[in-house]
């Protein structure tokens, strides 16, 4: 038993012929934002383990550190506080010590939850624009009567 075949609307064929124009840009830019985030992940261990907390105000991403709160300024509470004894500057140092991994830790779980956001976005778009484009294929083929 045959199915009988229908002709693509003139809204139709220029929907699929627009939808076919965009596939390389939709496969372009899920691949720049999967490079981004990538990078930008790469980025956010390497300065884990080399820049203080109190500069990474610096950073280009100053919004995700001052969205950390206290990693922004993470030494506000000790810094006034001066020690009397060595056991004192001993566990001022380690309060510091430990205030800025706090921060430093805070800052990078943004980064890499950022980074998650932008690698996870890019692929979404390159497996949409990868799935779509046989099926587009096959919708924009000349029906046979």
């Amino acid at each position: 038993m045959k199915t009988p075949t229908r002709a693509l609307s003139e809204r139709e064929q220029r929907s699929i012929a627009f939808h076919r124009r965009w596939q390389w840009r939709v496969l372009a830019l899920g691949a720049a934002l999967f490079l981004a985030g990538g990078l930008y992940a790469i980025w956010a261990v390497e300065r884990l383990g080399h820049t203080p907390a109190g500069q990474e105000a610096t950073a280009f991403d100053a919004a995700v550190v001052r969205f950390g709160g206290i990693a922004a300024e993470p030494r506000t509470y000790v810094e006034r506080d001066e020690p009397s004894t060595p056991f004192e500057k001993l566990l001022l140092a380690r309060v510091r010590m430990h205030a800025d991994h706090a921060a430093r830790t805070t800052i990078f779980s943004l980064r890499f939850m950022l980074a998650s956001v932008l690698v996870s976005a890019g692929l979404v778009l390159v497996t949409a624009a990868l799935a779509r484009r046989p099926l587009l294929a096959i919708i924009a083929r000349p029906s046979r009567p």
